[in-house]
């Protein structure tokens, strides 16, 4: 394509064809290693005659989020567009959890009233139906880093493996005295850990279902559990007003985050282990220092009611927030702004999760 100065990006795009129209891939125009702005003329960004430009084309970045409404909505994360919506498994019913594949063509969902379901993307087809006994209610389910299992908590006290090319319960990790709130696998995969009612995480191994050791020190609920990407830490949140942060190897807690209002609903780290995000009924969200313990920044602000959850993408460059005034927000981690708002469901979002 031969641009003109007066040109942006955009309309390099647009030039290229219907590929670049496509909602589900991400366009970048390159003029040597830097990145133009969309709205900005060639001519502006320095660019002359003669200037060879490239375009890389990506999948874009996209949002999964689960309502209380019954749905389970696709969005692009760029433009903020929802691009689809997942038919209810139960009509009416709450989803209260869902999160992609690490391939992003598929998504797994969890609902409040029994069960969980795995989708393929493309098609919004349902492929399984994940069905607990005694239909209790399913609090979390996700998928194992390789892709091959999802990992559901559910309100029987149990977390289960489910395998994802036969739908099939293949094996269940039983032990906590309480409603399992979440699960998670290790990033090896090798490992799960589960927070419960009991006011316990519990770490597991995923083929023997051995419990390794039992995480005691939160006064109530714990309402996640998650490792850090090196898996040598493992972090919970709690109904206490706590997050804490044990070692894995040891089952020793190493710092207690203290300083949210009231339950802390969800807690991760940042994909480099650096940083802490923790969710809170107090409407705020705050950023720790893993390594200190201490808050280093508080969002205020948000919805009464709370965020229900929160999570990075995977470069750590965008936070992603699930609240009770039926949205979802992204927000960029370095300036903590939100830069995108997700508008859409009729009723509280429970969970929100970026595509890999």
């Amino acid at each position: 394509v031969e641009a003109q100065p007066t040109w942006t990006a955009k309309d390099v795009a647009s030039g290229l064809g219907d590929r670049t129209r496509d909602p589900a891939l991400h366009c970048r125009l390159l003029f040597g290693s830097t990145e133009l702005p969309p709205g900005v003329p060639l001519a502006d960004a320095g660019v002359c005659d003669g200037s060879e430009l490239t375009m890389v084309i990506t999948a874009a970045l996209r949002v999964v989020t689960a309502s209380d409404d019954g749905t389970t909505k696709i969005w692009n994360a760029d433009s903020g567009d929802c691009v689809g919506t997942l038919d209810a498994t139960q009509p009416g019913k709450p989803v209260v959890a869902a999160g992609f594949s690490p391939d992003s063509q598929q998504v797994v969902t969890a609902l409040a009233e029994g069960g969980a379901a795995i989708w393929e993307v493309s098609s919004g087809r349902r492929l399984h139906t994940l069905e607990v006994p005694g239909d209790a209610a399913v609090a979390s389910a996700v998928f194992s880093p390789d892709g091959t299992w999802v990992l559901t908590a559910s309100d029987d006290g149990a977390a289960r493996i489910w395998s994802v090319e036969t739908g099939e319960c293949v094996r269940k990790l039983a032990g906590h005295l309480s409603a399992v709130r979440a699960a998670a696998f290790s990033p090896d995969g090798a490992r799960a850990v589960t927070a419960s009612g009991d006011a316990t995480a519990k770490l597991w191994d995923v083929k023997s279902c051995e419990c390794l050791r039992t995480l005691r020190g939160h006064g109530f609920i714990v309402r996640s559990a998650v490792f850090s990407s090196d898996g040598t830490r493992v972090l919970t949140a709690s109904d206490d007003g706590t997050a804490k942060i044990w070692c894995a190897e040891t089952g020793e807690c190493t710092h207690t985050l203290k300083g949210h209002r009231y339950g802390v609903y969800s807690a991760v780290f940042s994909p480099d282990g650096a940083q802490i995000l923790t969710v809170s009924a107090d409407s705020t969200i705050r950023l720790w220092c893993a390594n200190a313990g201490k808050c280093s920044q508080t969002l205020d602000g948000l919805p009464l009611g709370g965020v229900r959850s929160a999570v990075y993408s995977s470069d750590g460059e965008l936070m992603l927030t699930a609240s009770y005034d039926c949205s979802a927000r992204i927000w960029s981690a370095e300036s903590g702004q939100c830069i995108r708002l997700l508008d859409g469901h009729t009723d509280f979002v429970n969970s929100a999760a970026f595509s890999q």
